[in-house]
């Protein structure tokens, strides 16, 4: 039980002084928050970039993909870090099917970020980044099948 005692007070005093430590940082974040402001810049409430960020925020992709009738390849590298790939291909398929397309294909690059580029993986042997191995190819075979 002694042993106890000195360390839950400790243990007190180490988030009390945590404690302490973020009211002071926000105390400072207070003070200094109007200073830095307008390096931002932030346009006024009327000015045209508001609207136009709205759209691109709003934009969904499958309104457009309910109307696509024509043969489509969607390609998608699998460590995309701006695209949910799963949640994507589930929203394109089931728009496309709703278009009744069938001639369409969604494919998934192994390893390839969002420009399709192959990076050196941490604790494997150095590679230089490259584009993703048989994507021209992929591309090409995929074209030539629909052009005969």
């Amino acid at each position: 039980m002694k042993d106890r005692m000195p360390n839950q007070r400790s243990e007190r005093t180490r988030h009390q002084r945590a404690r302490e430590r973020g009211e002071r940082f926000v105390q400072s974040c207070r003070s200094w928050s109007t200073k830095w402001f307008p390096m931002l810049h932030v346009p006024p409430k009327d000015n045209w970039a508001w609207a136009f960020h709205r759209r691109i925020y709003d934009y969904n992709s499958a309104d457009y993909w309910v109307q696509v009738s024509v043969p489509a390849l969607v390609i998608y590298g699998e460590r995309d870090l701006y695209v949910p790939v799963s949640q994507s291909i589930s929203n394109i398929d089931r728009a496309l099917n709703k278009a009744k397309n069938r001639d369409y294909t969604i494919l998934v690059l192994p390893r390839a970020s969002h420009a399709f580029i192959i990076e050196p993986e941490a604790g494997q042997s150095f590679e230089w980044w490259h584009i993703a191995p048989g994507f021209p190819d992929l591309l090409t075979a995929w074209i030539n099948q629909r052009m005969k």
